[in-house]
């Protein structure tokens, strides 16, 4: 281990020296996401993926980087390298190499703010994958100890579901614990796709996908774009109490999932600002189904297809609906991206057209659920009290995306984050911000009453555009 000069070094560099390595094509989730930064290379660094969390109880900086060292060489995916070459994009797996970790200073009153401002240094500037490791991490210390860890992974080779495990693990490290051995890799992964019994899922996807694709629109949008525009697209995301406590009141009393109560708000408040019949959504899907993939580190969501038929009459009905059809979407969602591709651009020609899929909805709470008891009772004064402390903490705007609309949900203990991202082009920025706010109305209305499909319009309209 080598260091700076001064008191504190502003960087260690941590070897490390694993059992294992090889080569193999990235995971399908792995190329999904390198596919995107290859077409709209401005994402790379934004879809950087962050973590943090304070240590308890503080450990001295050697325990930390034993722990650091431990971590990756538990895991592939830390000692990866990306390789594009003429037969695709591949990753690379070392047994042996350095890891730098980023160590700071500061009073204990600058914890949490020198904890933020450090992540988003990390989280700044792409990766250069084909010589860096895909995570970055530092140690932000009071005294000569340790309090808090901030970690940013490259979204190519990670996902927020692994990122997750990967913080997790690291906080049971730093305190002595010995994680569970490592059941599944981004190399078994990578094999066990093109497998037989991948690939027979593949032409599953492949063949649900087609079907999805001969729904899809030629436009997502009934009307025709506005004006080009600076910076086209803009996202907005509320913290919504309301929502987190609304949501899985209602998934009880429907009897379907909490992810189907979202998607459903999502997909009819989509539906009202599209305009378009039937709505067609790209669906993130996180491809962990079975305890093995659950437990790995790499990358592996992708997008399924939900295609949202004519809906019921009520809100509450469909979402039944919706819960039969999202199944199947989440479910079919594995494939090499490069071969779904192809298969799309066959039917582009098949139909003179390509398929407008620009709408999507994202379940980002990576399994974890909220609390049926975050609504003290099921009443008009209760709900309204929880919606009046939803306030639009973020909003800001972007070149470009392969989004024309998104809706996405997050988890916090007591709140949920709805973003919503929307081109200006197709939908304003007083609707755009008049929807997020929608699909909390949508949720709780939905609870106190039978809520008519056909008033979601006007429900959206009645909504405040402002943005504090």
């Amino acid at each position: 281990m080598s260091a700076g000069t001064g008191t504190r070094p502003a960087t260690l560099t941590v070897g490390f020296r694993a059992p294992d390595a090889g080569e193999a094509p990235l995971t399908w989730g792995q190329a999904h996401i390198w596919r995107a930064v290859d077409e709209f290379p401005h994402l790379d660094a934004a879809l950087n993926i962050r973590r943090s969390f304070l240590t308890d109880p503080t450990v001295d900086v050697a325990t930390a980087v034993a722990a650091i060292r431990r971590l990756v060489e538990r895991h592939q995916a830390l000692r990866t390298r990306v390789r594009s070459a003429g037969t695709g994009p591949s990753q690379l797996v070392e047994a042996e190499g350095t890891i730098t970790v980023d160590v700071e200073t500061v009073p204990p009153p600058e914890l949490k703010g020198a904890l933020d401002a450090a992540v988003d240094r990390l989280a700044g500037s792409a990766f250069s994958l084909d010589r860096e490791c895909p995570v970055r991490l530092v140690l932000v210390c009071v005294g000569d100890q340790v309090a808090a860890v901030g970690m940013v992974g490259s979204h190519i080779v990670l996902d927020g579901w692994a990122m997750h495990l990967l913080a997790d693990e690291l906080r049971a490290l730093l305190v002595g614990a010995e994680p569970d051995e490592v059941q599944w890799q981004p190399l078994d992964q990578a094999r066990e796709e093109r497998s037989e019994r991948g690939q027979r899922l593949q032409r599953k996807t492949l063949r649900f996908w087609r079907r999805g694709l001969a729904a899809a629109p030629p436009s997502a949008f009934a009307e025709p774009p506005g004006p080009d525009l600076p910076l086209p697209v803009c996202r907005w995301r509320l913290d919504s109490p309301a929502v987190a406590a609304v949501v899985p009141v209602l998934a009880q009393r429907l009897g379907v999932s909490t992810s189907t109560v979202l998607l459903t708000a999502s997909a009819l408040i989509v539906r009202a600002l599209t305009r378009t019949e039937p709505v067609v959504l790209k669906v993130i899907a996180g491809n962990r189904t079975t305890t093995r993939q659950r437990c790995l580190v790499a990358g592996a969501a992708q997008d399924g297809i939900f295609v949202l038929s004519p809906p019921a009459a009520d809100v509450a009905e469909t979402a039944r609906r919706v819960y039969r059809d999202a199944t199947e979407a989440y479910y079919y969602a594995s494939a090499d991206p490069f071969i779904l591709v192809e298969m799309m651009a066959q039917v582009a020609r098949e139909r003179g057209g390509a398929p407008d899929l620009s709408l999507f909805f994202n379940d980002a709470r990576m399994g974890r659920e909220w609390p049926d008891t975050l609504l003290p009772e099921v009443s008009r004064p209760a709900v309204h009290a929880l919606r009046a402390e939803g306030r639009i903490v973020a909003a800001d705007r972007l070149p470009a995306s392969d989004m024309k609309l998104l809706v996405a949900v997050s988890h916090a203990p007591t709140h949920a984050g709805v973003t919503l991202l929307a081109d200006l082009r197709h939908v304003p920025e007083q609707t755009g911000v008049r929807a997020l706010r929608g699909v909390e109305a949508l949720l709780c209305e939905t609870l106190l009453r039978p809520l008519p499909t056909a008033e979601i319009p006007d429900l959206i309209a009645a909504q405040s555009a402002e943005v504090p």
